[in-house]
């Protein structure tokens, strides 16, 4: 017999990995307090039943147990202590969030205390819509003066973006949908259930793996024959077990997809001349994973970001044009993530492109995320939500300029954009210039 303790522990601690029976049924009720808090299923019958019966009175995060409810009602009210720090609104339009009992600043409860929880309104009949700035008199005549300096001081400037909606967040997951898997590792955070991690537990697992997807569509010797006799005549006989190697030995988690792409990269692409395949005259498609050719002719920007988890982040881009660069810049600040400072480099280009009078130009990205948002393969909502802010105002200023357009580039094509950002991490520095300065090793 194991102790239960012993068996719900991740495989890398020498355990099962099986979820506590407990923390399920938490991740549960949390996931239905998550869906009363997002208003996202306002329509639904369930979520009208609930409200009439226990929200009559007081909002969601100021009602009472009552003497006789559900068993589920009584377990949502309980979940709520769990789930206040963890979610937190991101204004759009401000037609969804509350000015007050909604989780988009700070003080928030302690506003839902001062009014009771009475329904003031949402945030934008709070703001003037000729002047686009908050309405003082209504603040304070809701608030009192004191919360409404508050309003005032810490946000200056209301909130707004007129182009998407109110958006309930919630933090543990980078993309801040609610996630059952980051609310059950929340749960499990905060009861200390944290057994030491062996690096060894992850080896003996993978090594003990039976024949998986991979082998099935790629090691296996009729899975090999049949690419090589395929219209792209791939020889996939090295390149997946050195990608299985990675995944046993260095924790590379696998992904299929790519391992065909860099296949198709490494033993059809060179067989290629102006796209076309010597097997039978096929189109090899430029995807996002094709080798690009920066332009010699025109305006382009190269940029590039780089990100250390606690050791900061710094950005670089250069300007060329007719292959000439014509202008440079380096910076460093903080950043949440490297998706974050892959932006701070696109914004800070973006910035000093419109400042010289660029009106149409190329922007080179070696993130694919940026280039798929901004393209419209990905919504914005999509990426982490630490920075959608930033990717909507970026968002908008692609549309007001439709002739500057965002592209990705493999790394090898901005090496030196990556030499500077890590300079300008490294070094904290700020530099605008025409010719690149000699940077002395320290």
């Amino acid at each position: 017999m194991v102790a239960w303790e012993k068996i719900t522990c991740p495989k890398s601690c020498g355990g099962l990995g099986l979820r506590d029976v407990t923390v399920l049924n938490q991740a549960m009720t949390l996931k239905v307090l998550w869906k009363l808090a997002s208003k996202e299923y306002e329509g639904t019958l369930w979520v009208q039943v609930l409200t009439v019966k226990y929200l009559s009175k007081a909002p969601l995060w100021l009602a009472d147990k009552p003497s006789r409810c559900s068993k589920l009602w009584a377990a949502v009210l309980e979940a709520r202590e769990v789930l206040k720090p963890h979610i937190k609104w991101i204004i759009g339009n401000g037609e969804r969030c509350s000015l007050v009992g909604e989780p988009w600043h700070e003080f928030w409860l302690h506003f839902l205390q001062l009014t009771r929880g009475s329904f003031a309104g949402y945030v934008k009949d709070f703001i003037d819509i000729d002047s686009v700035q908050w309405d003082t008199g209504k603040l304070v005549q809701v608030l009192g003066l004191h919360a409404a300096l508050y309003i005032v001081c810490v946000f200056q400037q209301p909130p707004l973006k007129h182009n998407s909606r109110d958006r309930l967040i919630f933090k543990p997951a980078a993309s801040g949908n609610f996630s059952f898997k980051g609310a059950c590792d929340m749960i499990e955070a905060a009861v200390n259930q944290s057994p030491v991690d062996s690096g060894i537990w992850k080896i003996v697992w993978k090594c003990s793996d039976e024949d998986d997807a991979m082998h099935a569509l790629f090691l296996c010797t009729r899975a090999k024959q049949c690419w090589l006799a395929s219209d792209l005549g791939l020889r996939v006989d090295v390149l997946p077990q050195q990608a299985r190697c990675k995944e046993v030995y260095e924790g590379k988690k696998i992904v299929i997809q790519q391992v065909l792409r860099d296949a198709c990269s490494l033993h059809t692409l060179t067989k290629c001349i102006g796209g076309q395949s010597r097997r039978r005259g096929i189109t090899i498609n430029n995807t996002t994973h094709s080798i690009r050719q920066i332009p010699v002719i025109g305006k382009y920007c190269k940029m590039d970001g780089s990100y250390k988890e606690g050791g900061g982040a710094g950005w670089a881009y250069t300007f060329y044009e007719n292959n000439e660069l014509i202008q440079y810049g380096i910076r460093a600040g903080d950043a949440t993530s490297p998706l974050h400072a892959e932006l701070l480099a696109l914004n800070a280009a973006l910035h000093d492109a419109l400042l010289i009078g660029w009106l149409e130009a190329i922007f080179y990205t070696d993130c694919e995320v940026i280039s798929k948002v901004l393209n419209g393969v990905l919504p914005p909502e999509a990426v982490d939500w630490r920075v959608y802010l930033l990717f909507l105002d970026i968002i908008s200023v692609f549309k007001q300029h439709e002739n500057l357009i965002c592209c990705y580039a493999p790394r090898e094509l901005l090496t030196q954009e990556h030499e500077l950002a890590n300079i300008a991490r490294v070094r904290e520095l700020n530099v605008t210039g025409y010719t690149f300065p000699w940077f002395q090793p320290q």
